[in-house]
């Protein structure tokens, strides 16, 4: 179970990395990075590993909680 939370912590800090350079060069954070990190979330949840698909479903609704007024507002 540790070598798997480390695997888990590693990508989550890859990928936000790989979208805080994008956003800084770009001023955009490409779609493609966003929903693939969203794909992953979402499987490591479903492996023994996770804490299943219900936890991803509330973790997803809280960040379009949190962010979809943003876009909706053109932010």
């Amino acid at each position: 179970p540790g070598g798997s939370m480390i695997m888990a912590e590693l990508a989550v800090f890859a990928i936000g990395a790989l979208a805080c350079v994008t956003d800084l060069r770009s001023s955009r954070i490409p779609n493609r990075l966003t929903f693939t990190a969203m794909a992953a979330g979402a499987l490591y949840q479903l492996s023994p590993a996770g804490d299943g698909i219900v936890v991803a479903a509330l973790g997803f609704a809280a960040g379009l909680l949190v962010f979809f007024p943003f876009f909706a507002l053109g932010a």
